[in-house]
């Protein structure tokens, strides 16, 4: 055994040890949580991002029963996880013109599960938590925007999305006529 075999084991411990903390502790720079994981979306061609904690699901061309209704932003219900979730167009609930629903669906957590169509799902970000609310936002249902994914996006109010169909269709889901 060398003299320097002793500082050796001593180095690899040192780097053991720096390897293993480096799981063990958060992500530098959100030691305070200054960072959000995010949806990355596309809706009627724009980028937008949803809170992912605020998520329960996200499918791929699940099919949706069609309902004729009052509500034109609704499309239909689709059965997920063995319930029936109102699936409502999240492009109609920003304002733009009812096209086609998108082939993605998004499950929106909360007590009365809701499910949004949207065009594209671009993966999973992590970014900057955004902090400053937008001020006189002349559209309904949007935050701050974020650069995420080397674009600009929007942050989609998933609370004030479900709170204006839950005003609009009352609290039990898509109003029923008898």
């Amino acid at each position: 055994m060398s003299a320097g075999t002793p500082r050796l084991f001593a180095t690899a411990a040192e780097m053991r040890r720096a390897f293993d903390q480096g799981f063990a502790a958060a992500p530098p720079g959100d030691a305070a949580g200054a960072t959000e994981d995010l949806l990355a979306i596309q809706v009627a061609g724009e980028a937008f991002v949803l809170r992912l904690r605020e998520l329960a699901g996200l499918y791929r061309d699940r099919p949706v029963i069609r309902l004729p209704g009052p509500v034109p932003e609704l499309i239909g219900i689709a059965g997920v996880r063995g319930i029936m979730v109102p699936v409502y167009g999240l492009g109609a609930l920003l304002g733009h013109p009812r096209g086609e629903p998108g082939r993605w669906l998004v499950v929106v957590r909360g007590p009365d599960p809701l499910g949004l169509a949207v065009d594209a799902c671009d993966g999973l970000l992590r970014a900057p938590r955004p902090s400053v609310p937008q001020e006189g936002n002349p559209t309904p249902h949007l935050g701050p925007a974020v650069l995420a994914g080397g674009r600009l996006r929007r942050l989609v109010d998933l609370a004030s999305v479900a709170e204006a169909i839950k005003t609009r269709t009352g609290p039990a889901g898509p109003a029923k006529e008898r």
